[in-house]
């Protein structure tokens, strides 16, 4: 039966229901700029009536109305779109550290003229050799060119020797970053299970899980599939890597046969095949550093090449002549260096003696010929118009080099910019979604607190009647 005590309950329940409301709604405003959040809701629910229909009610046809609760506090989640923006952060990130590290060889483009420009010297002294031959001023030139040649294809072969390793460094720091982050979703996992086996609604913590992972996923394209009380199951390539209250991280082991670059594997099976990585950053890294057809291995083979073949014909040329002495000609660059051609390209020794050095250089074709033959400079200048290396002549082949490295630049810009703004797009829905609006909580906030207020009146009201009742029977 109801009484003046059933009234200040139901006050009570509403003080305390809209009261919630109220640090909700605070929250939300609290959380505006944070990372990750998810806009929270109470939702309210009127609490169980008096009485319950049974045969022995005393009450008549009807039953009263309790009061009101928060039955739960709503996440605003769309896990399809949640969906979307995680797979999409992997290959942004793939894009993003291409991107970061083309950049910084990107200034051998402004080489492709240089470049050029210093192998058409090189053939030109030649030339000017074979017009007078005798000239040692024409000889010191054409040894300064080589020296100026073998100069430039040894920065080019050092910067991607180097950029190369900067993204192996990289590599190890993202698998430092990744591990450190497969704890984090271990140790929120676990907590969450907790917590939502007593049968609470952890937001905050499943808000902090989802950025951890959405911050894994930027290293690695994870999978996730659910379990009970809201815990999960990450995989990387098939791998469990975080389930219940353990994980497995990831491991950079040298590889002698790749410059003890490093593979990437589970450290529970370091002699075991490399972890399966499709995307993401250290897929990025990876593909950026030993790509065959476009990474920076393609770059440095592609100027190996160039060296050793350009070395092997100029100085095939060069000692098929005579030098001024009527000696015959020596080697013209130091021989190629299998391991390192491009690294190693210099003009040999004995021609960079400053005394003796212009008198090698084997301009004619035959000792009898000395001192007025240039023929064989000219058939060295000659190799400007042939095709030495492949199919193409010695300016043509660096020229596609720089063009390829161009495009590829080119077109992983092209990706990153694409991906970027439909990042933007699906971020725009989830905000819609999921984000806080401060004039909606604004307006939240001022019905709460009018509810509140009412609340309060309501058992300031039965207070009152109490008080009349105490009173008469005083």
């Amino acid at each position: 039966m109801s009484s003046l005590f059933f009234g200040i309950e139901l006050g009570r329940r509403a003080l305390s229901a809209f009261r919630q409301a109220i640090d909700t709604t605070g929250h939300n405003v609290s959380n505006v700029n944070t990372p990750g959040y998810h806009l929270q809701s109470p939702i309210l629910s009127s609490t169980d009536p008096y009485a319950m229909p049974s045969l022995s009610q005393t009450m008549g046809a009807y039953q009263m109305g309790t009061g009101v609760e928060v039955s739960k506090i709503n996440r605003h989640y769309d896990s399809a779109i949640e969906m979307r923006i995680r797979e999409l952060l992997s290959t942004q990130e793939n894009y993003n550290v291409n991107a970061q590290f083309l950049s910084q060889i990107e200034s051998i483009n402004s080489l492709q003229s240089g470049v050029s420009q210093t192998i058409n010297d090189f053939f030109n002294a030649f030339q000017e050799v074979s017009n007078n031959p005798e000239s040692v001023t024409n000889r010191t030139v054409v040894i300064q060119k080589g020296v100026a040649l073998s100069q430039e294809v040894n920065y080019l072969a050092k910067t991607l020797i180097n950029t190369r390793s900067d993204v192996n460094d990289y590599i190890k720091q993202n698998i430092t970053e990744a591990n450190d982050l497969l704890k984090q979703v271990r140790d929120l996992n676990s907590l969450i299970k907790v917590v939502s086996g007593a049968g609470d609604a952890p937001n905050d913590l499943l808000d902090q899980r989802d950025v951890a992972i959405n911050e894994l996923r930027k290293y690695a394209d994870v999978q996730v599939s659910d379990q009970a009380n809201n815990g999960i199951i990450v995989y990387i390539g098939g791998r469990a890597v975080v389930q219940d209250d353990e994980y497995l991280t990831l491991t950079g082991v040298p590889n002698a046969a790749n410059s003890n670059y490093v593979d990437i594997k589970f450290s529970d099976d370091l002699a075991g095949p490399n972890a399966t990585i499709l995307d993401g950053k250290l897929k990025g890294l990876i593909d950026l550093r030993d790509d065959t057809s476009k990474g920076l291995l393609f770059y440095k083979q592609q100027v190996d090449t160039f060296a050793s073949s350009f070395i092997t014909a100029v100085n095939t040329a060069h000692t098929a002549g005579f030098d001024l002495n009527g000696v015959a000609g020596v080697n013209f660059f130091s021989p190629v260096v299998a391991a390192e051609p491009a690294l190693n390209m210099q003009v040999d020794a004995p021609l960079l003696n400053a005394l003796n050095g212009p008198s090698l250089v084997a301009a004619a074709s035959a000792a009898a010929n000395v001192p007025g033959d240039g023929s064989n400079a000219l058939a060295i200048a000659r190799l400007a118009t042939t095709a030495v290396i492949g199919t193409f002549t010695p300016s043509d082949f660096m020229a596609q080099f720089v063009s390829n490295l161009g495009a590829n630049v080119k077109d992983i810009n092209a990706k990153k910019t694409a991906t970027d703004n439909l990042m933007i797009g699906l971020e725009n829905i989830r905000d819609s979604i999921s984000g806080v609006s401060l004039d909606s909580e604004a307006t939240y906030l001022t019905q709460y607190e009018k509810a509140f207020q009412a609340a309060a009146k309501i058992v300031s009201m039965y207070d009152g009647m109490i008080q009349d009742v105490l009173d008469m029977v005083q």
